[in-house]
C-alpha cells in the first residue's frame, strides 16, 4: 500500500516554484549603498503565496543567550540572540513541516533587542527554507574571500587583522550615534572632528583606542 503525501509538501514545492522577492531596501552608504531584501519584503511575498496555497505558520521562538550592560546613566545596552522554529501547516490536512533560523538583535535604552532578533530569526528561516539570496551580502562576502586569496601568505595576517578591527569599531561608531541621537553615516564625522579638534577624519575614524575613548567621554563624561 502506498501512503500519501501530505498536502504541505506539494503546497511548499509551489511557493517555492512561485516565489519571486524584490530587493526593496538600500543600505546605508557606509555599509555600500547597495539594495537588499528586508524583512518585510519577504514576509509580505511568503505571505500572499501561503494565503493562495493554504498553509499558515506558527512561531516558536525562544532566547538563546542575553547580553546586558548598564552605563553609569542607568541606560542598558542589551544583545539578544534568539532560535526560532516555524511550523509550516496545511489547512485540509493538517500535515507541516518545520523550519529554523536564528537571529541577533541589539539595542540600546530600549527594550526592542527581543523584537530585532525574533526579525531577523524569521527573515533568516525563510530566506533558507525557499532559497531567497541577497546579491549584496555575496558580493560583499566575494570580495572580501577573492581579497584575502589574491594576497600574498604574509599579508594574509594584515587582512585579518584589519578585519578584526573593522569588526571592533563598528559598534563603537553605533554607540556614539546613539548617545548623540545622529545618524552615523550623515553626522559623525563632522561631530568626530569635532571632538578630536581635527579636519581629517581619517586620523581617527577608524582607530578603536580614539573612538572607544570618546564613547567613554559619552558615558561619564570623562576627558579621553
Amino acid at each position: 500500500m502506498t501512503e500519501s503525501v501530505g498536502k504541505v509538501f506539494g503546497a511548499y514545492a509551489e511557493v517555492l516554484k512561485s516565489l519571486q522577492v524584490d530587493a526593496g531596501g538600500t543600505l546605508p552608504g557606509n555599509m555600500g549603498g547597495k539594495k537588499y531584501i528586508t524583512a518585510k519584503d519577504i514576509a509580505d511575498e511568503v505571505k500572499k503565496k501561503f494565503v493562495e496555497h493554504g498553509l499558515i505558520m506558527i512561531p516558536n521562538e525562544t532566547i538563546e543567550s542575553e547580553s546586558v550592560q548598564t552605563g553609569s546613566d542607568g541606560r542598558r545596552t542589551s544583545f539578544i540572540t534568539v532560535r526560532g522554529e516555524y511550523r509550516i501547516v496545511h489547512v485540509q490536512d493538517a500535515s507541516e513541516l518545520t523550519i529554523t533560523g536564528v537571529g541577533g538583535g541589539l539595542a540600546t535604552g530600549t527594550a526592542v533587542a527581543p523584537n530585532i532578533a525574533s526579525t531577523f530569526a524569521l527573515k533568516n528561516a525563510l530566506q533558507r527554507a525557499f532559497l531567497i539570496s541577497e546579491n549584496a551580502v555575496e558580493e560583499a562576502a566575494l570580495k572580501e574571500t577573492n581579497a584575502v586569496a589574491a594576497t600574498p601568505p604574509e599579508k594574509r595576517a594584515e587582512v585579518t587583522a584589519a578585519a578584526s578591527a573593522a569588526a571592533e569599531v563598528a559598534p563603537l561608531k553605533k554607540a556614539i550615534a546613539q548617545k548623540l541621537g545622529i545618524k552615523a553615516a550623515a553626522g559623525i564625522i563632522a561631530k568626530g572632528n569635532e571632538y578630536f579638534n581635527t579636519e581629517n577624519a581619517d586620523s581617527w575614524k577608524d582607530d578603536a583606542e580614539k573612538l572607544a575613548g570618546w564613547a567613554k567621554h559619552l558615558e561619564t563624561g570623562e576627558v579621553a
